[in-house]
């Protein structure tokens, strides 16, 4: 009888024992479903926070800002006051970020990067990169190896062709187009034949630019032409203006403008053109010269006249402001440097442009600068 209960124990701790091991696997069963569904839900979360947050917070640059260099790296400018935030830092020594350019919707931003052989001098690089950055978190999106055999640090321009992907790089006088998916390049052709450009600009719906280059014989030209993608064709050569007191402005034509400097193109609208220039003054001292912006309204019949802005000091830099009714202008003074923002856009240049509205101040001791070409601020 003994024996029997003593069986009847053993068999009733098993049962308890089973009974605990199952209750721990259903309890562990229920922390790994309960975990997994965490994991899940946080998944789902920042997936969806992915999506939403740029289209509930700002997703670039705003009408205001504009990106500029400072200190070596890359900083988000205030157009009303002046100050700025960074936004990417300045490279490692032996590197440096040469020009840059936004998107057209201004949410992204290309930074041509090199290697130098020689600190401070971009023409001593044996490696390039064109780089694509995000304008709302900063971050690197991809980077594309850049031919030094077709393109120079020391003089790229950069930029996207408004209402594409594509991207433009203008280098040793040929211009090149980008695949933003691939990183692949393809020439593009110019008429005149020979010419080698030196500066470029397109219009807001990317089928008109305007170009200025050495053409053969050595005459410096200025036209806006069709682009199809592929080629430059079928030029209006433009005049330059004549300087004041020195009879009347030239209608818009075939000529040389040797003898100014082309600092900087801009199609404010497919009709409006700005040209900022310095122009040989032979009572100043060399590299001097009488800087100003010419705007003028670009018609086949030729019959528009240049209205001349000037500017106080060197101009370092031009673009057309995001809503293209005004021209910005980095000009450098003897002790500041300041924007100013000149009227245009409204497709008939007038006396009007010839006053700029308003001067903002850009702190010089802060080591900003400008790219050789802005393209949207």
């Amino acid at each position: 009888m003994a024996g029997n209960f003593k069986d009847y124990g053993k068999r009733a701790h098993g049962k308890a024992s089973d009974y605990g091991r199952r209750a721990q696997q259903r309890s562990r069963q229920k922390s790994y479903r309960k975990t997994i569904g965490i994991i899940v839900g946080m998944l789902v979360v920042l997936v969806v926070a992915g999506v939403a947050i740029p289209h509930v917070l700002p997703q670039g640059l705003q009408a205001d800002e504009a990106l500029a260099g400072r200190g070596g790296g890359l900083s988000v400018l205030s157009l009303s006051g002046g100050t700025g935030k960074e936004i990417l830092a300045p490279p490692p020594r032996n590197e440096a970020y040469t020009t840059w350019a936004l998107s057209q919707d201004r949410s992204m931003f290309l930074v041509a990067w090199c290697h130098e052989n020689k600190a401070g001098d971009p023409a001593s690089a044996d490696r390039m990169e064109l780089q694509l950055y995000s304008s709302y978190s900063g971050g690197r999106r991809w980077e594309y190896p850049l031919d030094a055999h077709k393109i120079s640090a020391a003089d790229l321009q950069i930029g996207y062709i408004p209402g594409t992907r594509d991207i433009w790089l203008l280098s040793r006088g040929r211009m090149w187009i980008m695949d933003d998916q691939t990183g692949a390049t393809r020439a593009v052709s110019a008429q005149p034949e020979g010419l080698l450009l030196t500066r470029v600009a397109f219009s807001s719906d990317g089928r008109t630019v305007a170009c200025s280059g050495a053409a053969s014989g050595g005459a410096l030209v200025l036209a806006v032409s069709d682009f199809d993608g592929s080629k430059i064709s079928n030029p209006e050569f433009l005049n330059p203006p004549i300087p004041p007191g020195a009879g009347t402005p030239p209608m818009l034509d075939t000529s040389n403008w040797v003898g100014r400097d082309i600092l900087a193109l801009s199609m404010v609208s497919k009709n409006e053109i700005a040209v900022a220039q310095r122009s040989a003054d032979a009572t100043r001292a060399i590299g001097q010269g009488q800087y100003s912006v010419s705007v003028a309204r670009v018609t086949r019949d030729a019959n528009e006249r240049w209205v001349d802005v000037p500017a106080e000091g060197p101009i370092l830099s031009m673009s057309a402001a995001p809503d293209r009714k005004s021209l910005v202008i980095w000009v450098s003074g003897n002790d500041t440097q300041y924007l100013s923002f000149v009227q245009a856009g409204t497709g008939q240049p007038s006396s009007a442009a010839a006053n700029p509205s308003r001067k903002v101040e850009v702190d010089a001791s802060q080591g900003w600068r400008a790219p050789a070409a802005w393209s949207a601020l």
